[in-house]
């Protein structure tokens, strides 16, 4: 899945089965994992739809940060100017790696919920 801008730059967001339907509102992962690979304190990052009673699934961010200590409530912060407001991961959490296929592709399935 992508979309191009103005200048006909083709973004990609990430691919349909990715898709996190979060209180009717369309979320691909990906946007929210770019965001958060900018922070210099964030080595590898994935973000995932866990159920919720009330929104269906709402996002849930795992992250590694060796040797760095970066508060939940920082990387909140940092998201607000970085992702839309459904785009927000309501859960963000510390995981001492990112589980990958020998593709690179994350292995959604492993990630805490």
């Amino acid at each position: 899945m992508g979309y191009l801008d103005e200048a006909g730059r083709l973004f990609i967001v990430g691919r349909e089965d990715d898709m996190i339907v979060s209180g009717g509102e369309n979320v691909y992962p990906r946007a929210v994992e770019n965001a958060l690979a900018e922070h210099p304190e964030v080595a590898d990052n994935a973000v995932i739809g866990v159920p919720d009673p009330d929104y269906g699934e709402r996002l849930a961010a795992c992250r590694t940060q060796p040797d760095v200590t970066i508060e939940e409530t920082a990387m909140r912060e940092y998201l607000k100017n970085k992702v839309s407001r459904f785009e927000q991961p309501r859960d963000i959490k510390f995981v001492e790696r990112i589980p990958r296929n020998p593709a690179g592709r994350v292995l959604r399935n492993e990630l805490p919920a």
